[in-house]
């Protein structure tokens, strides 16, 4: 992004870390650097899925334009797991994400594949159809689809110090 005046990029930067994805609890760090804007902390295009193909079951997002390799499509009927919790409070969110953690483990020891799908639990209409049309009480936290895939590439990582910082003991209750 360059050609831009210094106050659009001042801006659009702005805006950048005020709107990260829907429950996206960590903004971008964006950083003006000769008359353009840098981001720090978003995933590399390489570590995105490729392009959704017309008879892919699942939609996906759009991370890039890279197309899948010949012989490596999908599975045409993957399993699909749901992990909820019976609140949607952030104590159930947390029983929810350990839950994930064990789901994640057992599949990645048994040479299995997982991949998350947010798209449904990220907009609450979406959420709400998929909560009635599961037929259950309680509230999905994230859809995963299992299944066997090519190697991703890895994500870069903050430092510890940039993602967690003391409080004290005063701050635990």
């Amino acid at each position: 992004m360059t050609g831009y005046s210094e106050k659009d990029l001042h801006l659009a930067s702005a805006a950048g870390v005020r709107a990260p994805s829907l429950h996206n609890r960590q903004p971008w760090l964006f950083r003006l650097a000769g008359g353009a804007i840098e981001m720090r902390g978003a995933v590399p295009v390489g570590a995105g899925a490729p392009l959704a193909e017309p008879y892919d079951v699942l939609p996906q997002r759009l991370f890039s334009d890279r197309r899948r390799a010949n012989g490596h499509d999908y599975e045409p009927e993957p399993l699909i797991g749901i992990v909820g919790s019976p609140g949607d409070l952030a104590v159930d969110q947390t029983r929810a994400g350990q839950a994930l953690q064990r789901v994640l483990l057992t599949a990645a020891a048994s040479g299995r594949d997982t991949s998350m799908i947010s798209q449904p639990i990220e907009v609450p209409a979406a959420r709400e159809q998929l909560r009635r049309a599961l037929g259950r009480t309680g509230f999905p936290q994230i859809v995963v689809r299992f299944g066997y895939g090519t190697p991703g590439h890895p994500t870069p990582r903050r430092d510890l110090a940039e993602v967690v910082r003391d409080v004290g003991p005063e701050a635990v209750g």
